[in-house]
């Protein structure tokens, strides 16, 4: 069922490159990975926060690593690097960071495209 739904929001987005997801739905990594031009996904995480993630491939090997600058940051180092307030981490691998509401996700996806 979830497939289905990752499928139908992967389909009513006008740009493939980053997909929302507005409830987190289990399986979007194999689904998403079958889709070549998506590089970001945003979801919900389970304490509130937003997560940008890098589409990555079977052996971790993200399709558009977020910008080298953000690694391994957080809060107000983060926040200063990227301009955007509601900045919460970004993972020293470069393929997931998090933001406290969605907006933040967006505007972050928004440079890593753009970067």
């Amino acid at each position: 069922a979830d497939e289905e739904k990752i499928n139908d929001i992967y389909n009513d987005t006008s740009d493939k490159r980053l997909v929302v997801m507005d409830t987190y739905l289990a399986g979007w990594k194999e689904v998403l990975r079958q889709k070549p031009e998506v590089l970001y996904i945003i979801h919900p995480r389970p304490d509130g926060h937003w997560t940008l993630g890098a589409i990555q491939d079977e052996e971790y090997v993200s399709r558009k690593p977020l910008p080298k600058n953000w690694g391994g940051l957080r809060g107000e180092e983060l926040q200063k690097v990227t301009w955007v307030k509601e900045a919460l981490f970004c993972h020293k691998a470069l393929f997931m960071a998090s933001a406290a509401t969605k907006e933040g996700a967006l505007k972050l996806a928004e440079i890593a495209l753009n970067s």
